[in-house]
């Protein structure tokens, strides 16, 4: 309760000088209201729960605009704290770089049991998942990107701002974002220019309802967008996974 009445005075405090329309704030004011948001974080909402990450990249080569790459997942959580979790992959691989298109579930009991089916065929139980199921959990303070990992920067800009609120699963938040820029201009005379534009939909409670990342590369006229939305949602108190029912061995 503390946690909450403090984390309620910062976000007043900020509410309070910014009012409904966009404003310049400045990196220690988008920080503070970053980190009390982290706090809330989406492993302390109240079960059951959902959690949607959408990553689409899509390159641009000289005029000819090429979808490279769609990736869905959910994660879904009961009242009993049962998961359900599927990830759809569509365009090319990023390992092999050929042309897939492929769908992955896994269900845990909570019991210690297992399940795992690919592109809607039947379940089948094992002894643990075969796979990584990793939402990508975001930290808000360690999205910056590092200049360090972008040699010879001859320009670079952030900017922070409020953009005022929305509603989203009914629920009223506030929008925060930073927009960075950064260029460099390769020993040939190419200008390779990064640009991201970051945004947090923060409900009344400071927790983060929904991320929405843009990154957009160009060197020398050949285009990479990655753009990534993750948000989590509070389902119905009745919601439940429910269990595959396998087949008696013979």
């Amino acid at each position: 309760m503390k946690k909450i009445i403090c984390l309620a005075l910062i976000l007043l405090s900020v509410f309070s000088v910014f009012g409904q329309t966009e404003k310049i704030i400045t990196e220690v004011q988008f920080i503070t209201v970053l980190e009390s948001a982290e706090k809330q974080s989406w492993e302390s909402m109240s079960y059951p729960y959902r959690i949607t990450y959408i990553q689409e990249i899509i390159f641009d080569f000289k005029g000819k605009t090429t979808p490279f790459q769609l990736i869905k997942s959910i994660l879904e959580k009961d009242k009993n704290r049962q998961s359900h979790y599927s990830s759809e992959l569509t365009g090319h691989s990023g390992l092999t770089g050929k042309l897939v298109n492929w769908k992955y579930e896994s269900i845990s009991s909570g019991r210690g049991k297992f399940f795992e089916r690919n592109d809607d065929g039947n379940w089948f139980e094992v002894p643990k998942l075969t796979k990584l199921v990793v939402i990508a959990a975001f930290s808000p303070l360690k999205t910056r990107s590092n200049p360090v990992n972008l040699p010879n920067i001859t320009e670079n800009s952030i900017e922070y701002k409020y953009l005022g609120n929305e509603q989203i699963n009914n629920q009223k938040t506030d929008i925060y974002a930073s927009f960075e820029k950064y260029k460099k201009v390769e020993t040939s005379g190419a200008i390779i220019l990064r640009i991201e534009t970051k945004k947090y939909w923060i409900n009344k409670d400071g927790a983060i309802l929904k991320l929405d990342f843009n990154y957009k590369i160009d060197n020398g006229g050949n285009i990479s967008n990655t753009h990534v939305i993750q948000s989590w949602e509070k389902l119905d108190p009745f919601f439940e996974i429910k269990i595959p029912e396998l087949p008696n061995p013979q």
